[in-house]
Order: structure tokens, then C-alpha cells, then sequence
């Protein structure tokens, strides 16, 4: 049986591996929220936590937990970064649920390809969140700046992803293997 098809893969000291990208995703979101002193570093919104997000949504074990965690998630970010309260928790999902629906077609992908959807992906909810800002009057983003933040975030991809991947496997031959043998 293959591992990665079974929900409850477990690591070798007992702790659910399921967990990780959950709390890799916490810790982003609170790092996110440190103050910076450089004015240019800090109009960056360089979207790591959306790295876990991803791996969760194209993950193939499924968990209850995902969707409302991903919304907990987002609202926690929309409290720590003073956002108005539901944009990152919306922002989240919408990613969340544009990276499910390409998770039958990334089982098999290769790097290149996951990290190309990866690419697509948070350049359509970086759009979105644009959008979004738009349409309030308490929000100012610049365009240029959230879309050099989107493409920043994607090239630290492969950072992110790769050790996810090989947590899920339990090997380093192969990180991004999703199918059965």
C-alpha cells in the first residue's frame, strides 16, 4: 500500500506528519507579522504562508480539518496584519480552492510543472486581493509592488515546497512524487 494515500501517514516518533504544513503556515503568518524598519521591505506582502496552503490543497490525504483551517488561518492573519477582517481569510480560501481544483492534474507533475501552478495560482488571489482593494476605501496597494510580491514569492517556492514534500515521503530521492508506484 502507498503511503501517500492513506490520511494518517504517520512519522517514526508517533507525531501526525499531516500536522506540519499547518504549523509551517502558522509560523509564516506570525513572522509575517514582525515589525520591519526598512519603509521599502515592509510595502512587500511576500506570501509564503500561501507555500503550506498549497501543499495542503494538492496534498493527496484529506483531512476535515483543511477548509475550516485554512479560514482560521486567514482570519488570524487578517488580525495580526490589522487587515480588514475577512480579506486574508477570503484570500486564503479563493487560493485554497483554485489550487484543489488543480490537484488531479499536479499528482503526477514534475517540479517544474507544480511550481509553474504554483506560479498561475497566486498571481490570479494576488489579482484578486487587488481587486478586492479596489473596491474599499480603507485599503491602498500598489499594483507594481503586489505584483513583484507575487512573482518574489513563487521564485521562494522550491524553498518551501521541496522540504514538504520530502517530509511526505520520507525520502529525499524523490520530494514531489504523487502517485502509486
Amino acid at each position: 500500500m502507498n503511503p501517500l494515500r492513506r490520511p494518517d501517514v504517520r512519522a517514526a516518533d508517533g507525531g501526525s506528519l499531516w500536522l506540519v504544513p499547518y504549523f509551517v503556515l502558522a509560523g509564516f503568518i506570525f513572522l509575517d507579522g514582525l515589525p520591519v524598519d526598512a519603509q521599502w521591505v515592509s510595502q512587500i506582502e511576500l506570501g509564503l504562508f500561501l507555500v503550506p496552503i498549497f501543499f495542503i490543497a494538492i496534498s493527496p490525504s484529506e483531512h476535515d480539518f483543511a477548509p475550516l483551517g485554512i479560514i482560521a488561518f486567514g482570519l488570524l492573519k487578517d488580525v495580526l496584519s490589522e487587515a480588514p477582517l475577512g480579506y486574508w481569510a477570503f484570500l486564503f480560501s479563493f487560493f485554497y480552492l483554485l489550487a484543489m481544483g488543480q490537484k488531479g492534474v499536479l499528482q503526477e507533475a514534475r517540479v517544474s510543472g507544480v511550481w509553474g501552478n504554483f506560479l498561475v495560482v497566486i498571481l490570479i488571489t494576488y489579482f484578486a486581493g487587488y481587486l478586492i482593494a479596489l473596491l474599499r476605501e480603507d485599503m491602498a496597494i500598489d499594483f507594481w509592488l503586489y505584483l513583484f510580491s507575487a512573482f518574489l514569492t513563487a521564485l521562494c517556492f522550491p524553498l518551501l515546497y521541496l522540504p514538504l514534500g520530502w517530509m511526505e515521503n520520507q525520502t529525499f530521492s524523490d520530494p514531489l512524487r504523487r502517485g502509486d508506484d
